[in-house]
């Protein structure tokens, strides 16, 4: 997923698409405008998969 998370930034970029962030909606990867996004907050759970894992690489939380 990081590779097409990556490969749509670029495209989008190459494109001339500034402004706006690549997100996952269902399976596709879109991009979004930051004022969008800004100003939302989006939680994660302490105990998800990807938090036990980036944990488990050294990536630190502030905690």
């Amino acid at each position: 997923r990081a590779t097409r998370y990556g490969a749509a930034a670029v495209t989008a970029l190459h494109e001339g698409i500034t402004g706006e962030m690549v997100a996952l909606r269902a399976q596709d990867i879109i991009t979004v405008p930051i004022e969008s996004v800004i100003g939302h907050l989006k939680t994660v759970r302490p105990h998800n998969d990807l938090i036990r894992t980036a944990r488990g690489l050294g990536v630190s939380f502030g905690d």
